[in-house]
């Protein structure tokens, strides 16, 4: 996603206290939710006071690292390439963080249609299934990767051009695209859309995401395609539109 001169000025976004943002409780779907960096992020959300429903196929994610919360969040089983069941996890949801992806890099370079699948289809079937549904908002998880063999590091949010150079880079940038396509055509862009670019996550599962201020990185993207920089675990979770 190429980031035009005109951006915006940055600011930072910050989680305020009491159950959201907003003053009122999310109905939220965590795609990923029962992985390493999605089970810290229902944590949060949780923690915030929202509703949390987890669509994971435990391919690397674990019921463990949900099984603290009880009932209090709901995992759906099942695959991503599946659009009717992804459908199905849509019902009352107000806002998708997609975090599922590939968790192998290294399969991609044997596999090499895995990214593919499980990254750039994954998420259009996720799109059309918010389309089909109505729900208007979605927080992707992108990566570094999408700008390829960057000249400075650490790389600045409106670096270019993009040029990944792996199949899983190129995965999350045609998913940004996607994206930002299902916003233009359908209109998904009703409240704002942010895409968060995970850098070097190496988080203990048991540390408080809040608390990790290195090696973690969250950007975010207006409808603008302005990138907004702000400090791990500092999303305005469910916040207004």
């Amino acid at each position: 996603m190429k980031h035009g001169s005109t951006a915006a000025p940055r600011r930072r976004a910050t989680v305020k206290g009491g159950r959201s943002v907003a003053g009122r409780t999310m109905h939220c779907l965590v795609t990923g939710g029962a992985g390493f960096v999605g089970s810290h992020l229902v944590d949060l959300l949780v923690e915030k006071g929202h509703e949390v429903r987890v669509f994971d196929n435990l391919s690397s994610g674990r019921r463990d690292f949900l099984s603290h919360h009880g009932d209090v969040v709901s995992l759906v089983t099942g695959d991503l390439l599946d659009l009717e069941a992804v459908k199905g996890a849509m019902e009352g949801i107000e806002i998708v963080y997609h975090l599922a992806a590939n968790p192998d890099i290294r399969l991609g370079t044997s596999v090499t249609d895995t990214d593919l699948k499980q990254g750039t289809v994954a998420t259009y079937t996720v799109l059309e299934a918010m389309r089909s549904a109505g729900v208007p908002k979605i927080a992707f998880a992108s990566s570094s990767v999408v700008y390829g063999e960057a000249a400075e590091m650490p790389t600045p949010e409106d670096y270019g051009p993009l040029f990944p150079i792996s199949l899983y880079g190129a995965s999350k940038l045609g998913a940004e695209a996607l994206i930002t396509s299902f916003m233009g055509t359908f209109g998904l862009h009703c409240s704002p859309t942010c895409e968060i670019a995970f850098q070097g996550a190496m988080i203990p599962k048991d540390a408080v995401l809040g608390d990790v201020n290195q090696g973690f990185q969250i950007c975010m993207f207006q409808l603008n395609n302005t990138r907004i920089s702000c400090a791990a675990g500092a999303i305005g979770i469910g916040g207004g539109a």
